[in-house]
Order: C-alpha cells, then sequence, then structure tokens
C-alpha cells in the first residue's frame, strides 16, 4: 500500500495591517518575544495568559485563524514571516508627505489585488518631488512626480515663454 501524502499545511494570508518590511520585522520581534514569554509560563508551571499584542500581530493571527498557545502554529508563523522579509516582492513608494492611513490601506489593497496577494510597500518621503510620487522596484524606477513632469517640460515651457510656440 503506497504512503498517504502528507497533508499540505493551509497557505498562510497577510493582512492589510502589515504594510511593509518593517510591519514584518516588528511582528516577528513581538511573536519570537510572545513565544519566549508562553515558553517560560509553562515550564514554570505558572497559568498561561497572553500579554497585549499589538495590532499588527492581532491581525496576522486572525487572519490566518493561528492557536497563538499552540508552539506548532506559532513556529509556522514566523517561519511564514521569516519567508516573507526574504522573499516577498517588494515595491518602494516616495511621497511628498507622509500619505493617510486610508490612502496607504486602499493602495495596498489595490496592488495585492492587481500584482501579488504578499507584495510588501515600504513608503518614504522625498519632499523634494512637490506632489505625486516616485515608484521604485528591484529593477525600475518610475517618477509621477510633478517635479519630474515640469522638468521634461521645461524646453516647451521656455519656447511658450519666448512666443516661439502660439498656444
Amino acid at each position: 500500500m503506497a504512503p498517504e501524502p502528507a497533508t499540505p499545511s493551509p497557505v498562510l494570508v497577510l493582512p492589510q495591517a502589515i504594510v511593509g518590511q518593517v510591519d514584518i520585522i516588528r511582528a516577528t520581534r513581538e511573536l519570537e518575544a510572545l513565544g519566549d514569554m508562553l515558553s517560560q509560563q509553562k515550564r514554570g508551571g505558572t497559568a498561561v495568559q497572553l500579554p497585549p499584542i499589538s495590532e499588527r500581530l492581532a491581525a496576522v493571527i486572525e487572519a490566518n485563524k493561528v492557536d497563538i498557545q499552540n508552539q506548532t502554529e506559532r513556529q509556522r508563523l514566523y517561519d511564514f514571516l521569516g519567508e516573507l522579509k526574504t522573499k516577498a516582492p517588494r515595491l518602494h513608494m516616495s511621497f511628498a508627505s507622509e500619505p493617510a492611513g486610508l490612502f496607504t490601506e486602499k493602495i495596498i489593497t489595490w496592488l495585492r489585488t492587481e500584482i501579488h496577494p504578499l507584495l510588501l510597500l515600504d513608503i518614504g518621503l522625498q519632499p523634494t518631488i512637490a506632489a505625486g510620487c516616485v515608484i521604485r522596484t528591484s529593477s525600475k524606477i518610475i517618477d509621477c512626480s510633478i517635479r519630474q513632469r515640469l522638468v521634461n517640460s521645461t524646453p516647451d515651457l521656455l519656447k511658450r515663454l519666448r512666443g516661439d510656440i502660439h498656444a
């Protein structure tokens, strides 16, 4: 009789509360500290009481239906976060000022729906772009800023100012 194939672990998901690599790193550290605390409490024979956890980690736990007191499930979540930190597709967007939380939520939702469900978005500030954004991937830079548009339009603007082109 052939051995039964191993049942694959359910695929873990990334909630909208986790936006970028910094969120992954913080959730990983918090999960590790939580695991250490639970292990110490079990060894000491004391009642296991969960400490308060961040919204970020709570969202990951809830989205993946993880029993945080189960060491195996905790380890699986820890491994998932570690893989995300090194292998998830990343995109960096720079803005002139800090984007609103609702905007960030909408953009990460769109990116994960249209591009990749595990995409991480790192957000930076670059006041020199005036308005718009600059998008960077590992191989491309896309400048969608007003600053760049003005730089590209300078020759036409100078011609118009000199009266060479009539509108």
